[in-house]
């Protein structure tokens, strides 16, 4: 295969919401298709799979309807109990293995529940231990499910982490609102400092009104939270305040709420603004639904 057709590869990025399953392809810089389809109730419940089989079947028919690659999946979940850390590192510690991140994350994270992702990162000229937990249980639902649909992706990513790729923003606050679950991220240094995702199915918040006064209310605890952390560490190169001037970045099926922009600019006195593509898109693409799956396409594997 030359250098030119592989570089013309699609890649198909598929996210999982509790709700529904939108589908992307990507080749170079360009969206060439686009495509949604429902899920049933049940089928998928808090970010884990209870219907394999059906997703399997949904996945399939959304595939072969948009005539998408199958050989470049990259798959996108919603991340649900997901726990991350990042920590600073001694500069003349000893190089990091398995074992000691895994030693590193367990003072703080659920290692035994889960599969232990880690990094080294630099920040602030100093290098940390970026780890992130995922329930071993939710990953395994989905992995199987799409066994069934006879794919075998080249990539599982967690939605908030596609969302700073695809927002591709150093320091900010990303807000994603679906009609079953809410994402809120802290983005510092291009990283998720803090993340929050929580289920939107309870009676008490069946209406929007009611999504956009809860993700305002956890919105406003999560940034009180975080710039306490940061006062109380007494040193202000460790992170960025959440201060009024810092964006908030919009995405997810209800962004374009006028009611979410104007309740978040009035209760949180922040700038509110939808994430732009960092592709070339259709013009008749509602980005904000699928900034996830953009950001998928731009893993590297």
């Amino acid at each position: 295969m030359g250098l030119r057709t592989f570089l013309r590869r699609e890649t198909t990025a598929l996210s999982v919401e509790d709700d529904t399953v939108r589908l992307a392809g990507i080749i170079g810089e360009e969206v060439v298709r686009w495509g949604s389809a429902s899920l049933p109730e049940g089928v998928v419940v808090r970010g884990q799979v209870r219907n394999r089989a059906a997703l399997a079947e949904i996945v399939n028919k959304l595939i072969s309807d948009h005539q998408a690659s199958r050989n470049r999946v990259v798959l996108g979940i919603a991340g649900v109990g997901t726990a991350s850390r990042l920590v600073p590192l001694d500069a003349d510690g000893p190089a990091m293995t398995d074992e000691a991140a895994r030693e590193i994350a367990a003072r703080w994270l659920p290692v035994d529940k889960g599969q232990l992702a880690w990094q080294i990162v630099e920040k602030n000229g100093r290098q940390h231990l970026f780890m992130l937990v995922i329930p071993k249980v939710a990953m395994e639902s989905y992995l199987t499910a799409l066994q069934q649909a006879e794919i075998d992706p080249v990539a599982v990513d967690l939605k908030p982490l596609a969302l700073i790729r695809a927002a591709g923003q150093q320091n900010a606050v990303l807000v994603d609102l679906e009609r079953l679950l809410m994402t809120l991220v802290i983005v510092d240094g291009a990283l998720p400092q803090r993340v929050r995702v929580l289920p939107l199915d309870f009676p008490s918040v069946s209406t929007t009104t009611d999504k956009i006064v809860r993700l305002v209310e956890e919105l406003q605890e999560l940034i009180v939270a975080r710039n306490l952390e940061l006062s109380q560490d007494g040193n202000k190169r460790t992170g960025m305040h959440i201060h009024a001037a810092v964006p908030f970045w919009l995405s997810g099926s209800l962004a374009d709420q006028p009611m979410l922009q104007a309740a978040l600019r009035e209760a949180m006195e922040h700038p509110c603004l939808v994430a732009p593509a960092p592709f070339d898109c259709p013009d008749d693409l509602p980005v904000a639904q699928y900034l996830t799956c953009l950001g998928l396409a731009m893993k590297q594997f």
